[in-house]
């Protein structure tokens, strides 16, 4: 039996929970939805959908988006933005 505990969560809640997270590293960024999707080969429609949530991100696409920000999968679905301190 594994001690890992899931959260009964719906999955739109978690779908709209991510799509936040990633729009807010991109603005954080300063890249837009229609650039990172560019960067990482996903069409603007597509990468639309997928931040306003109407479909989920799959695990690659969130690597791709994390590889291209220069943080972790972890980041985008925990929201955890980078600080700025230097």
């Amino acid at each position: 039996m594994s001690d890992i505990a899931f959260l009964p969560r719906p999955n739109v809640e978690r779908r709209q929970t991510i799509a936040k997270n990633v729009k807010a590293h991109l603005g954080h960024a300063g890249i837009s939805g229609a650039e990172m999707g560019r960067r990482i080969g996903m069409t603007q429609s597509k990468m639309s959908r997928r931040t306003t949530a109407a479909e989920p991100f799959d695990i690659d696409e969130l690597g791709a988006i994390a590889d291209e920000l220069d943080i972790t999968v972890v980041d985008l679905i925990t929201g955890k933005l980078p600080s700025n301190d230097l």
